[in-house]
C-alpha cells in the first residue's frame, strides 16, 4: 500500500517546515525536499510515497517529527497498487480517436 498526504496537506507541512527550520537557525538552503504537488497527476503512487518518506525523515532528523504528524487521518491518500504514470502520448492517442 502507499500513502502521502493529499497535496493541500502536504503544501501545509511543506512550507511549516521551511518556516521551523528557519525560525530554529536552520542552515540556510537547507530545505525538506520538494513535494510532489504540481507534478501529482503525473507521478505514480510509489513515487509520492517516496518522496514523502524523505520528507518524513528529513523532518525527523531535523527535530521537526511533530509538523508531519499534525496531518490528521483524514489528510491521506492510499493506494493499494501503483497505477501506471501519466503518459503524454496517451492524451494524443485518445485525441485521435
Amino acid at each position: 500500500m502507499f500513502r502521502c498526504p493529499r497535496p493541500e496537506e502536504w503544501n501545509r507541512v511543506y512550507e511549516e517546515l521551511k518556516r521551523a527550520h528557519r525560525a530554529v537557525g536552520g542552515a540556510e538552503g537547507i530545505v525538506p525536499p520538494t513535494p510532489l504537488i504540481l507534478a501529482w497527476n503525473h507521478s505514480s503512487a510509489s513515487e509520492k510515497h517516496n518522496r514523502w518518506a524523505e520528507t518524513v525523515e528529513w523532518a525527523t532528523a531535523h527535530g521537526l517529527g511533530h509538523v508531519v504528524a499534525s496531518i490528521p487521518s483524514t489528510g491521506f491518500e492510499t493506494w493499494e497498487g501503483d497505477p501506471a504514470p501519466w503518459l503524454p502520448t496517451l492524451d494524443d492517442e485518445l485525441e485521435e480517436r
